[in-house]
């Protein structure tokens, strides 16, 4: 619609102005035309003094504002009295304690607060009246309702009206329970951590200390941190001597020192175990030898930040070792002497038996067929004796060698058995031989050695059998695609064997007690030999024997299927 010419001629406008005295006021002016000649205007201006009443809006702005944040904020909000009471509270705040709004403003704060927290409070209070702080944040423990703590942290600023006095105390809270409850746990575990670390820090020291080895710990660069007691009396390397960066590579012996070096520098670079054995100067001048070993000590990134390394004294081992090796070689020598000495004494003595053969088999009386059968059979036992002595020496030399060869188990038996039938009869004994028909006819192995080893076991059976029987035994133990495991027994009604006299039966230059070789001959090697031989042929042997009742002597062997 269109304007009437009385609105026309009036207008109005808002300006802030600043009074003589200095406060800022808000003024409106209206003007008023009166008059209008030509290009001339006559008017009148009003002014009306409208702060009061802009305040008064800015007032309503302000306090729809604060409605809105305070009611509506996920976070507790609280107005506190000057004297310490609750005025007003929003939803949020309430939750927090498990209060009504209503219950909680009837309240102090002193009602509601943790026993341990009072002094938090006033102190707040006092340090924002004072105007020492503008605002201070505080963790404190409040109550809730039922009684548990609640732990919160608290922004606590002062509330002012225009005038600039304090009306109310206002807070902000947030529920920090639950961080705190982890705070606590993990402060456990820190002390714990602490504890166990004091612990283990304590312990190492005292093993460190009371070891017997020299224990060194070193950087990742390889400089000395650490030598424990023994260290120290070892080599007279005193813990002021890692300041002075001296050198433990230089208590090594010349003759290992640069290797030594060598290994420990590669073992800094790759970070592997470092493990080399050399000799170590002791304060007294001496090396002894030692094994040094260490093992590194990584980060979480893999890296390395340290070493721990020990030396433990072998010197008793090592000198063991030598003098060992030296033993071992000097009786090497002496048994390749004997072998050769005993090959030497062999072929006379075959001559002496070869020509009491001829001897016997010429025309002479009875005085002198004797003295010649005396001396073929002494020079038969003789021959045995050195036949088993170049046996034994052969072995212990590691001179002896097996063949493989085709041969029928039977044949190798009973040849065995036939050798020995005559002296058999001359006692009145009964010799019987027993092959399994699981053993194939045709095996490959060295029947020789096997034969040595069943007529070593005969002949004992026959020496210590006065009267009864012998039973010799081939049984298949074991069968692995073309390689059998063979047994070999020899049984007896003769004298047995004491139980404790049957471990020491194998042993070289050993009989079952001092009279058998008295009674019976004998040099002791035999079983020995057929130990040996029945080892180098894979298998072993064995006795089972009851004093008075006979014994029953086996042996093993790994042959192949011809």
């Amino acid at each position: 619609p269109e304007e009437s010419d009385d609105v026309k001629k009036l207008s109005w406008f808002e300006l802030r102005c600043i009074h003589k005295n200095g406060h800022t006021k808000w003024i409106r002016f209206t003007r008023r035309i009166i008059k209008e000649t030509g290009n001339r205007l006559s008017f009148v201006v009003y002014m009306h003094d409208i702060t009061d009443h802009k305040r008064l809006i800015e007032n309503e702005e302000k306090k729809k504002c604060f409605e809105g944040i305070f009611e509506h904020s996920p976070l507790g909000v609280a107005l506190v009295t000057l004297d310490g009471r609750w005025h007003r509270v929003n939803n949020s705040f309430a939750q927090l304690l498990g209060y009504e709004k209503e219950e909680l403003q009837l309240k102090k704060v002193s009602e509601t607060s943790h026993p341990d927290d009072l002094q938090i409070g006033p102190s707040v209070m006092e340090d924002l009246l004072s105007g020492r702080k503008e605002a201070v944040h505080v963790k404190k423990k409040y109550l809730h309702k039922d009684g548990h703590p609640v732990w919160m942290a608290v922004n606590s600023s002062l509330l002012k009206g225009d005038d600039g006095n304090p009306l109310f105390f206002i807070g902000i809270f947030a529920d920090i329970t639950q961080q705190k409850k982890e705070e606590e746990v993990l402060l456990e575990d820190k002390e714990q951590f602490r504890e166990l670390l004091y612990e283990r820090t304590r312990e190492f020291s005292v093993l460190a200390e009371s070891i017997p080895h020299l224990l060194w710990v070193v950087d990742e660069s390889g400089k000395t941190i650490y030598f424990n007691r023994r260290w120290v009396e070892y080599t007279g390397m005193e813990t002021t001597d890692i300041k002075e960066d001296k050198s433990w590579v230089e208590l090594i012996h010349p003759d290992e020192m640069e290797t030594t070096r060598k290994t420990w520098e590669e073992c800094l670079k790759t970070g592997q175990q470092y493990c080399v054995e050399y000799r170590l100067k002791a304060v007294d001048g001496t090396f002894q030898w030692h094994l040094a070993r260490a093992i590194p000590l990584l980060n979480n990134d893999g890296k390395i930040v340290k070493w721990f390394g020990t030396c433990t004294n072998i010197h008793n081992y090592k000198e063991a070792i030598l003098a060992r090796d030296k033993a071992q070689k000097s009786a090497q020598s002496k048994s390749e002497f004997l072998a050769n000495m005993s090959h030497e004494i062999r072929t006379p003595l075959n001559g002496i038996i070869g020509m009491a053969d001829l001897l016997l088999e010429g025309t002479l009386d009875h005085n002198q067929r004797n003295y010649a059968r005396i001396a073929h059979e002494s020079g038969v036992c003789l021959l045995n004796i050195i036949n088993d002595i170049l046996d034994f020496s052969k072995i212990e030399a590691g001179m002896l060698s097996l063949e493989v060869i085709d041969f029928n188990p039977v044949v190798a038996v009973e040849s065995q058995a036939e050798l020995l039938l005559s002296k058999v009869k001359e006692k009145g004994l009964t010799l019987m031989t027993f092959i399994s028909p699981d053993i194939p006819s045709s095996l490959k192995g060295d029947p020789g050695r096997i034969g040595q080893v069943l007529l070593n076991l005969i002949g004992n059976a026959l020496k210590f059998t006065p009267k009864g029987s012998i039973i010799v035994r081939a049984e298949l133990v074991e069968k692995i695609d073309h390689k059998m495991k063979i047994k070999f027994s020899v049984k007896d009604t003769g004298i047995g064997i004491r139980e404790e006299d049957q471990k020491r039966l194998f042993r070289p230059f050993t009989q079952a007690d001092g009279s058998t070789a008295r009674k019976y001959g004998g040099t002791g090697l035999g079983l020995s030999i057929c130990k040996r031989l029945s080892e180098l042929m894979g298998g072993e042997i064995g006795v089972s024997s009851r004093e008075g009742f006979g014994s029953e002597f086996w042996f093993t062997v790994w042959v192949e299927q011809g």
